[in-house]
């Protein structure tokens, strides 16, 4: 009775080693290996996504900080009785032409609406609501 039960460990034991080795994940977590490694590309790509999301918001930031930097400007100037905004281009912290900071305003106006329309209009409750 004895060597039949410790056959059945054996038996027992070398199957599980041979799941561990051709089925589980290498981490010791019971999971199965497709599921393991489809976990670890979806992480990566996770990352990617998070690293992606990060430079756009910095990219986005700076352009905002142009924007409003070309802004302060015009109002300052203006206060001052200039009329033509040409005129600014020489002025210190303005690298680029009026034309420039322009087209990068319109840019935003428009990227912040096609934003909008891609997003779902989400409530305070979490539920989402169709725009009317």
């Amino acid at each position: 009775m004895v060597k039949g039960s410790q056959n059945t460990s054996a038996d027992l034991t070398q199957v599980i080693d041979q799941l561990e080795r051709h089925c589980l994940a290498p981490n010791g977590s019971l999971v199965s290996k497709s599921a393991y490694y489809g976990l670890q590309l979806a992480r990566e790509e996770m990352s990617r996504e998070r690293l992606r999301y990060l430079e756009a918001v910095a990219i986005y930031c700076e352009a905002i900080a142009m924007v409003e930097e070309y802004q302060q400007a015009v109002s300052v100037a203006n206060l001052g009785g200039i009329r033509d905004v040409q005129d600014l281009y020489p002025q210190p912290g303005l690298k680029n032409s009026p034309q420039v900071y322009e087209n990068l305003e319109h840019r935003l106006v428009v990227a912040e609406a096609a934003q909008r329309l891609r997003l779902p209009l989400i409530s305070e409750d979490g539920e989402i609501h169709e725009e009317e």
